[in-house]
């Protein structure tokens, strides 16, 4: 799904369940600042992984390593993200009410 310094993003499936498998190659991740950001990340998904919330950030299931690699089990969203989504209209403006949302989302 994507490729990134650190690893990759893959498709999962698991009981006719879609994920969003995040791979970070533990050979790219040098010095305690990535691993203490990729440590952060973790704990941020964790802690607003609350579906009662109503927040507009992926979900999370679960971290996992072997020798080679860390792995982070998150929820499949189709539509992308808001980087892709702002990559896609760059030559466009967005809507006013999207707009709105996005902000309401960030605040």
């Amino acid at each position: 799904m994507g490729k990134g310094s650190f690893g990759t993003v893959l498709l999962a499936k698991c009981d006719d369940k879609l994920f969003a498998l995040k791979v970070l190659e533990k050979s790219k991740i040098r010095g305690a600042k990535h691993i203490q950001h990729i440590m952060n990340e973790r704990d941020v998904l964790k802690k607003v992984n609350d579906p009662h919330t109503g927040n507009y950030v992926v979900g999370f299931h679960q971290t996992m390593q072997d020798d080679h690699s860390l792995y982070l089990v998150m929820e499949y969203l189709p539509n992308g993200d808001l980087f892709k989504t702002l990559n896609s209209k760059v030559r466009q403006s967005l809507p006013e009410h999207v707009i709105k949302l996005y902000l309401a989302e960030i605040v």
